[in-house]
C-alpha cells in the first residue's frame, strides 16, 4: 500500500510539472488612441502590459500628417528571454480623425473622433517542460480602430474597439519526433495546442477598450483596461474574456501648445478645458 501511495504522488508530481502554465500564440496590444486635433501633431507612449502570465513592453507613437489623417506605429515585446514562451507584434496603420462641434464653447472641439485601419505581423514561440525548443508560429493581424474620446490639457478619456482579424502561418514544432512523442505521453498540452493552431488558423477579433489619461498637456500617465472576444478553438490560446490591462505614459507634441494665450489673467483658468 505504502509503495502504491509513494508511486502515485510521484505520477502526479510529474504531470504536474509537465504544463504548470497556458501557452498563449496571440496576446493583443494596447489601443493607440492619439486624439488629434491639428496637423503635424505627435503621440509618443510607452507602456507595460500586465496579463495572465504575461508581461510586456508596448510602444507607439502616432502623426497628424493632415488636418484629418493620420499614421501610428505599434510594436509589442511579450516575455522577452522567458524560458516558457515569447512573442513580438508590429503593426503599422493610417486613419482619420475629426474634432466634434458641440456649439457649446467648454466642450466645442474637446470630443474627438478617430478611425484607423492597422495590419500587423508577428510570431510567437511556446516551451513545453523547460525544453528549449517547442512550437513557433508567425501571425498577421488586420482590424479597424474606431474610437471616440474627451481630451483637455489635463485629462484625456477614450472608448475603443478593434475589430478585425487574426491569421496563424509558418506553424513549425522545433524539436525531435522522439521528444515531441514523450511530451505527448506524459498529457503535455503540445499535441492540442498544436492540433488547435494547425485547424483553427484564421479567427476573427473583437477588442474593445477604455483608456485614461492624467496630467499635463505635454505629458500624460495612461492607463488602460481592455478585454479579448476570440472566434473559434484558437480563443483556448489567447487571453480571451480576460481583462488586459496596461499602464505608462505618453507625450504629446503640438503647435498649439506653444501658442501664446490671449486670453485676459482672470480667464487664463480655462486652459484646463482647452
Amino acid at each position: 500500500m505504502k509503495k502504491r501511495i509513494a508511486l502515485w504522488i510521484a505520477a502526479c508530481a510529474v504531470l504536474l510539472s509537465l504544463d504548470s502554465c497556458t501557452h498563449y500564440y496571440y496576446v493583443p496590444n494596447q489601443h493607440n488612441v492619439p486624439l488629434f486635433k491639428e496637423k503635424n501633431e505627435v503621440r509618443i507612449s510607452g507602456a507595460l502590459l500586465v496579463n495572465d502570465e504575461v508581461t510586456g513592453c508596448d510602444v507607439q507613437t502616432a502623426y497628424a500628417m493632415t488636418k484629418e489623417s493620420a499614421i501610428m506605429a505599434n510594436a509589442l515585446v511579450v516575455n522577452p528571454g522567458s524560458k516558457e514562451g515569447r512573442g513580438q507584434l508590429y503593426e503599422l496603420g493610417a486613419g482619420y480623425y475629426k474634432p466634434i462641434p458641440t456649439g457649446l464653447s467648454m466642450l466645442d472641439k474637446k470630443f474627438i473622433f478617430e478611425s484607423y485601419g492597422v495590419l500587423g505581423l508577428g510570431n510567437a514561440t511556446n516551451y513545453y517542460d523547460r525544453y528549449p525548443s517547442g512550437i513557433s508560429t508567425n501571425l498577421f493581424k488586420a482590424y479597424v480602430q474606431p474610437s471616440i474620446g474627451y481630451t483637455t490639457n489635463f485629462i484625456d478619456l477614450i472608448f475603443s474597439a478593434k475589430i478585425g482579424a487574426i491569421h496563424t502561418f509558418g506553424i513549425r514544432r522545433n524539436m525531435a519526433d522522439t521528444t515531441y512523442n514523450d511530451l505527448v505521453q506524459n498529457n503535455s498540452s503540445i499535441g492540442s495546442d498544436l492540433s488547435t493552431l494547425q485547424l483553427n488558423r484564421t479567427a476573427f477579433i473583437f477588442e474593445p477598450a477604455l483608456t485614461l489619461r492624467l496630467g499635463f498637456k505635454y505629458v500624460k500617465l495612461h492607463f488602460q483596461v481592455g478585454t479579448t472576444v476570440v472566434s473559434g478553438g484558437f480563443n483556448q490560446l489567447t487571453p480571451a474574456g480576460r481583462p488586459s490591462i496596461s499602464a505608462g505614459m505618453t507625450i504629446a507634441i503640438a503647435k498649439r501648445f506653444w501658442q501664446k494665450d490671449a486670453r485676459p489673467k482672470n480667464e487664463k483658468w480655462k486652459q484646463m478645458f482647452d
